[in-house]
């Protein structure tokens, strides 16, 4: 029987019990190793997508939003849970802002995939919906019709970015070099209330 080993924990601002970083998903391909990691603000959980070796880098950090915004450039996430399965890691996160629920699962298969999928369930009609990410030690590479982007570290350090059906990624520049990508969801239903998904896969080659 296969076993599991889960923890969960909820936003609290006065958790003694709650470590400001939590290091939970990792993939590891060729010598090459990417994690995801949580980090606790005032309000809600924040994420980043690092390199590890041979030193930690950081290669994106979701761009959050503040209390009063009802459309936050990223979901607003104030639980976690985590579960380690026999043969992959799921963090799953939901959280809100204004009148929206929001939710992420991220997926690892511990070798050369980290999945995540968002959504966002709203009452009315959204401004925005979609995930924010700046772009800190690492550049953008290749782009693909806007359904893939490469993450550069170093010439053979390297991941892939690649969307689902539903999304679109787009990139922003500032003094010639890329200081943010997007991930988004543009459709906008007009039967309300209503939920809308995106995602993208990370990928070791």
């Amino acid at each position: 029987m296969a076993t599991s080993r889960a923890f969960s924990t909820q936003f609290c601002s006065g958790a003694s019990n709650l470590e400001n970083n939590l290091d939970q998903l990792a993939i590891t391909k060729n010598d090459v190793a990417v994690s995801v990691s949580f980090e606790k603000l005032p309000d809600r959980f924040s994420h980043q997508i690092e390199f590890l070796n041979p030193k930690k880098k950081t290669a994106l950090v979701s761009e959050e939003g503040s209390s009063e915004q009802i459309w936050p450039p990223s979901p607003a996430l104030q639980e976690l849970h985590f579960e380690s399965r026999a043969e992959s890691d799921v963090l799953l996160a939901v959280g809100m802002a204004g009148d929206s629920h929001y939710s992420l699962s991220i997926e690892s298969n511990r070798i050369n995939e980290l999945r995540f999928q968002f959504a966002c369930r709203f009452k009315k009609q959204p401004d925005f919906i979609g995930s924010s990410y700046k772009v800190t030690q690492a550049t953008i590479g290749d782009t693909a019709a806007n359904d893939s982007i490469e993450i550069n570290l170093l010439e053979n350090e390297f991941f892939e970015i690649a969307t689902s059906n539903e999304t679109e990624l787009t990139t922003e520049f500032t003094d010639g070099k890329t200081s943010r990508f997007q991930a988004l969801n543009l459709q906008r239903p007009e039967l309300l209330p209503n939920t809308l998904q995106w995602g993208f896969t990370l990928i070791l080659p």
